[in-house]
């Protein structure tokens, strides 16, 4: 009998914890409603908010992907992760540009 406890990494199951996958459905979500809703209020243009809402969709995924890449980060385990924390770093840059003050010209 084999003593499956002493595992390499390579035949390890490397899947993604639930918190990841629904943390990044989670921010995803909410960058896509505040890059709309942004988008939206400054333009009055549905489509330029609907590309804006758009870039917030694929752009983790975009970096997830660029990350696959490396031996090391081709699992779906680190697939989320690196998807998490792109979303994580767009939603603060977002939340950053609405905390300034807007500049009104006239």
């Amino acid at each position: 009998m084999q003593d499956t406890t002493a595992l390499p990494q390579a035949q390890k199951s490397r899947r993604p914890s639930i918190l990841f996958v629904f943390g990044t459905v989670v921010l995803v979500l909410l960058n896509m409603f505040l890059h709309f809703v942004d988008a939206l209020r400054a333009s009055h243009n549905s489509a330029y908010a609907a590309g804006s809402a758009l870039f917030a969709l694929t752009c983790p995924f975009i970096v997830a992907s660029l990350f696959l890449v490396g031996e090391r980060f081709r699992n779906s385990a680190s697939f989320s992760k690196i998807a998490l924390w792109t979303s994580v770093v767009i939603l603060l840059t977002k939340l950053g540009q609405l905390a300034q003050p807007s500049s009104v010209v006239g």
